[in-house]
């Protein structure tokens, strides 16, 4: 065998890796699935402040699977909606710990006891849902809700494009409103049948 055929296969391996985009897995803590009447007391505090049940059922089960111990180990989101560590921090859940044990920290939270942080998410954003489909851009990207459809979000090769294939229109352009509002109709309409 030749001495460079080795390297040449690990350089290649190591090009293809480095070429796939990264995904990132959610990983759960041992919290179980949120009980019913749990859901109904979240869905309904929302709809209270005017966000869609049947949008925010959808959104959670995108989510987190209505698991409260969801953790995305690449960002460290967590809980049902998946706040970021950030998102966290100017909320005032435990801005005295690093990132990631923020998130570790929120996803040991009950459902409901991640409800007033959730409410205080929702109650601080930018706008109001106006659009079907709107609940998810809240959560995607809250300075887009009610914007038009092809206002690009996340193009194509950003960070956030490579992590959030689902978001991805069709076409595999960049991530708009109406492509985020698009895989929310969709699940909720495959939901339905």
């Amino acid at each position: 065998m030749r001495r460079w055929l080795p390297w040449l296969v690990l350089g290649g391996l190591i090009f293809f890796s480095r070429s796939q985009p990264k995904r990132s897995k959610q990983v759960t803590t041992s919290a179980p699935r949120v009980a019913p009447e749990e859901r109904r007391a979240i869905v309904d505090a929302l709809a209270e402040l005017g966000w869609p049940t049947q949008e925010m059922l959808a959104v959670i089960n995108i989510e987190s699977g209505w698991r409260a111990g969801a953790l995305n180990p690449s960002s460290f989101a967590a809980g049902l909606i998946q706040l970021t560590p950030a998102n966290l921090a100017r909320l005032g859940f435990r801005g005295d710990l690093p990132r990631r044990e923020r998130g570790i920290a929120f996803a040991q939270l009950s459902a409901l006891e991640q409800l007033p942080f959730i409410l205080a998410f929702f109650k601080g954003l930018p706008g109001k849902w106006r659009l079907p489909g709107d609940s998810y851009v809240a959560v995607a990207a809250s300075g887009y809700i009610g914007a038009p459809d092809d206002r690009v979000i996340y193009p194509q090769g950003s960070a956030a494009w490579n992590l959030n294939p689902g978001w991805r229109p069709a076409d595999g352009g960049d991530i708009t409103a109406g492509s985020i509002r698009a895989l929310l109709l969709r699940r909720m309409q495959a939901s339905r049948a």
